[in-house]
C-alpha cells in the first residue's frame, strides 16, 4: 500500500489569525473576546511536541491576556483555518503539528506507523528502524 506524507507551512500571520479564530471561537459565553494575537512563542515540549505562548489583546481595552496552547489546540486550530479556506484535507490521515524553524506544520501521514519522522543532519526519514536498516544497507552497495 502507498504511503503519503503531506506537510502544510503556515506563516506568522496565517498562525496568529488561526489561533485569534480559535481562541474567540472556544471563548465562553460572557467572556471576554479578543481584538488581536499580538505575539506568538512556538514552543517545544519535552515530550517533543509543538506548543505555543500567546499573548491576546482583549476586545475594547488595551489589556493583554497570554495563553499556552498546546498541541491539540494548534491542531484544532490549523483544522479550522483549512475548513474555512476550503483546504483539502484527507479525514483519515493521522495528523499532528510540528515545528520547523519559525513556522508551525500541520503533518498528514496515511498508511505509516504511529511513530514521527527521525531528523538526522538534513535527512527526515519516515518508517522506523526497518526503513533505516534498508536505506543504510542500500547506501554500503
Amino acid at each position: 500500500m502507498p504511503k503519503e506524507v503531506r506537510y502544510l507551512l503556515f506563516s506568522t500571520d496565517e498562525l496568529r489569525e488561526c489561533l485569534h479564530d480559535y481562541a474567540n471561537g472556544h471563548a465562553a459565553a460572557g467572556t471576554d473576546r479578543y481584538d488581536a494575537v499580538q505575539d506568538v512563542s512556538l514552543t517545544q515540549t519535552p515530550e517533543g511536541g509543538a506548543g505555543a505562548h500567546v499573548k491576546l489583546r482583549k476586545q475594547g481595552a488595551d489589556e493583554i491576556e497570554e495563553r499556552d496552547f498546546v498541541a491539540s489546540d494548534l491542531s484544532s486550530a490549523l483544522l479550522l483555518f483549512c475548513s474555512k479556506r476550503n483546504i483539502p484535507l484527507a479525514k483519515r490521515a493521522q495528523k499532528s503539528v510540528e515545528i520547523f524553524s519559525d513556522q508551525i506544520a500541520l503533518m498528514m501521514t496515511i498508511n505509516f506507523p504511529n511513530q514521527g519522522p527521525s531528523i538526522n543532519e538534513q535527512t527526515v526519514q519516515y518508517g522506523g528502524a526497518e526503513a533505516q536498516d534498508a536505506q543504510s544497507r542500500v547506501r554500503r552497495q
